[in-house]
């Protein structure tokens, strides 16, 4: 039926001041997973469930900033990550910031509801999300870092569906954690939660889909410093299905029903038992770079304002 992919991830806008990177083209195969990288011009990455990602680094009079993105996408679950650091150990003689941000999706076209056929049933599904984020500055400023997260998700079926629906997202910003909604209300460190409710009949294909973002940014002004800021958003471990995957609902009364299971051979689902593990990512833990502690170190007899959730 010349359809795509079946899961594809993407990784876009990373971003330095006074700095560049690229991602070489990696070698193509069959189309299972697809990633696109545009900073600064767009790649297609094949087979490639396990982390890509982009790194730039700059350093000025001021002093070094840098960003870094990584974004994973598989069956079932969804790995991203976001991290933008600053080091004034000398104050700002100019403007500078650094920006970095992925977005990593899935979409599953192949889940089969079993139950009656052709009744209909509602069904939501259960999200696990595990990380770390936090907005970390140290200094005389005045300076602005930021971090934040979120979880999105789509579905359809005969009777209708829907795309972006927001699941819930989480910010940081200089040292405070803001904003929690969602699946994130609970956030520290892990949280779970349901999607929205849907409904599909007994015997039909459905498609199912996650998209997780993430962003950082560290920022300083004419005249700040000495200073550092450390953003991160780091969700490589992970936005994944739920052991148990559907829950399934009378159409009239709401109340939970047996009888129906889902399963899909390209999502890990074995009668409605999510039955994969995403892989273990080698990317650097959110923590202070060893050039942001140095610059710590400096400002020992500074101000220090610091939270982190994770």
């Amino acid at each position: 039926m010349g359809r795509k992919a079946k899961f594809s991830g993407v990784a876009t806008s990373v971003w330095l001041a006074a700095a560049s990177a690229s991602l070489a083209p990696a070698a193509q195969g069959a189309p299972i997973y697809e990633y696109t990288i545009n900073a600064p011009g767009p790649f297609q990455v094949f087979n490639s469930p396990t982390a890509v990602g982009k790194t730039a680094t700059a350093t000025t009079p001021d002093g070094t900033f840098s960003s870094a993105t990584t974004a994973a996408a598989g069956p079932g679950y969804l790995q991203g990550s976001s991290h933008a650091t600053l080091d004034l150990p000398n104050g700002a003689l100019g403007t500078a910031s650094g920006f970095s941000q992925e977005s990593s999706d899935f979409n599953l076209d192949n889940i089969i509801i079993s139950g009656p056929a052709g009744e209909i049933v509602h069904y939501t599904i259960n999200v696990n999300v595990s990380g770390s984020i936090g907005a970390n500055i140290s200094g005389s400023g005045p300076f602005f870092a930021a971090a934040s997260a979120g979880l999105r998700f789509s579905t359809n079926s005969s009777l209708g569906g829907e795309g972006g629906v927001d699941l819930g997202h989480i910010t940081a910003s200089n040292g405070l954690i803001t904003e929690k909604t969602g699946i994130f209300s609970n956030f520290a460190g892990a949280a779970s939660g349901t999607t929205p409710v849907w409904s599909a009949r007994g015997g039909e294909t459905i498609s199912v889909g996650l998209i997780l973002d993430t962003v950082a940014s560290t920022t300083e002004s004419f005249g700040s410093g000495p200073g550092a800021m450390d953003a991160f958003a780091d969700f490589s471990h992970t936005a994944l299905f739920a052991p148990n995957v559907f829950n399934f609902y009378d159409p009239v009364t709401n109340a939970p029903v047996t009888g129906w299971t889902a399963n899909s051979t390209d999502g890990c689902i074995v009668d409605n038992a999510f039955t994969c593990a995403p892989p273990t990512q080698a990317v650097p833990e959110p923590t202070t770079l060893a050039l942001l502690s140095a610059g710590l170190g400096f400002l020992g007899f500074s101000r220090r304002r610091s939270r982190s959730i994770g």
